[in-house]
């Protein structure tokens, strides 16, 4: 499997490696009109392809806005964030999605996120800095959702490079 990761996150060694395994846990669900849908990283989600080619798309991101850097915020903190992010990509025209992150770990809430059709990865990875977040999921047509983690918000959305499960 594929990731991408950045040369500046500042979320290393084992605190990383608990973070990925949480991440990679957690059920990532779409809210839409006929139901809901779940995405989780390392599989293909077909409801997001569909979405994708009804859409004349071909890039998604699922980012939220909640607890910034993996530190609990109040619910009226999170809730004004995700409000002002749902603003943010309106503003933008991405066609979006509400949704959330439901931990599978103890300790972990919900957190309110979007499911961002048409936005490419360099820029939800941006945006995720942008936002605090350590790391955002990218996807595109056809492919598997994968993990990115973003650059710390000092670094550069360019300093992020693709890698392999190696790290090569």
């Amino acid at each position: 499997m594929r990731g991408r990761v950045a040369k500046n996150n500042p979320v290393t060694g084992s605190a990383r490696e608990a973070l990925a395994h949480a991440y990679r846990s957690t059920a990532y669900t779409v809210d839409r009109l006929g139901g809901a849908f779940v995405i989780r990283i390392g599989e293909a989600s077909g409801e997001v392809d569909a979405l994708l080619r009804e859409s004349g798309e071909t890039y998604w991101a699922f980012v939220t806005a909640n607890n910034p850097g993996s530190e609990r915020l109040s619910a009226a903190e999170n809730r004004e964030r995700s409000g002002q992010l749902r603003s943010r990509l309106q503003e933008l025209r991405y066609r979006v999605f509400p949704g959330r992150g439901v931990p599978q770990e103890a300790g972990w809430i919900a957190e309110e996120s979007f499911l961002i059709l048409g936005i490419p990865p360099e820029e939800a990875i941006r945006l995720g800095a942008a936002l605090g977040q350590n790391a955002v999921v990218l996807g595109s047509l056809g492919k598997t959702a994968e993990l990115a983690f973003c650059p710390s918000q000092n670094g550069q959305a360019e300093n992020w490079r693709e890698v392999d499960e190696h790290g090569e």
